[in-house]
């Protein structure tokens, strides 16, 4: 098991903070924020005495793997951009939005049906090609509770393909009242990270550890019991660089 902080706190100009994260700590980055000059300039930098890999979170703003009418071709080779990032950096994961977005008021039966199967079928694909590059992709849930797939279509929808594997978003599961018991009973070692963020079930916040309504306690109680490998990204919405060391702290204390 590592830790990781994310670059969600350190977009931008800010992003260089990050070379002071202490070299025991993993990194991971929101690949579609920059080009390769952009991180090929900061990644040396960031990385530098790194002792843990880097994780990569995947592309996934205006790209919808569920829309049966998008280019799946234009996806494949952004995603594509993102391995060979990854492999030229020592990225061992790379985090997969399955579908974008809340779902429209017009859907129906088949084309929410449509939508799993188009999504399901490209990230089997991804899957494939992201070996090819030395790179698990890991398959996220989603936040939305008018989104495509709750608790039990995702891992309805996942689980029989046994090479897929996962992590899992504690904001997203609050947000979609997820039985955590449940999904990792159901997952199991498949869930190889999850991203540690809290809110109070109303948006998306990112919030730090116990900075929510998040169950924290019953989180790492199951945590040690199904997934003790798993890794943790601190996935938080803002800083300081102090705070979320701070927090880094609270969660090693969880962990005992």
């Amino acid at each position: 098991m590592s830790i990781f902080i994310s670059n969600l706190a350190f977009q931008g100009l800010s992003c260089g903070a990050m070379r002071y994260i202490p070299d025991d700590i993993g990194i991971e980055i929101f690949c579609e924020i920059g080009n390769d000059y952009y991180w090929d300039h900061l990644l040396p930098l960031l990385l530098y005495n790194r002792k843990i890999p880097l994780s990569l979170h995947g592309p996934f703003q205006r790209l919808d793997l569920s829309d049966p009418n998008a280019d799946f071709t234009a996806i494949r080779d952004t995603y594509i951009w993102a391995f060979e990032l990854g492999k030229k950096y020592g990225a061992k994961d790379c985090v997969c939005h399955p579908y974008s977005g809340h779902r429209s008021c017009e859907d129906t039966v088949a084309s929410i049906s449509a939508a799993k199967e188009t999504a399901l079928k490209r990230i089997i694909e991804l899957d494939r090609i992201a070996h090819r590059y030395g790179i698990q992709l890991l398959i996220e849930n989603m936040p939305e509770t008018d989104g495509l797939l709750d608790e039990k279509s995702f891992i309805n929808l996942f689980s029989p393909y046994k090479d897929l594997r996962f992590l899992i978003d504690t904001g997203h599961a609050h947000l979609q009242h997820w039985d955590m018991r449940y999904v990792l009973n159901e997952l199991g070692n498949r869930v190889l990270a999850y991203h540690i963020n809290d809110n109070f079930g109303d948006f998306d916040t990112h919030l730090k550890v116990g900075e929510g309504s998040f169950n924290w306690d019953e989180f790492f109680s199951l945590y040690k019991q199904y997934t003790p490998a798993a890794n943790l990204v601190l996935e938080y919405n803002e800083g300081p660089l102090e705070s979320i060391l701070d927090s880094v702290s609270l969660v090693k204390k969880h962990l005992v």
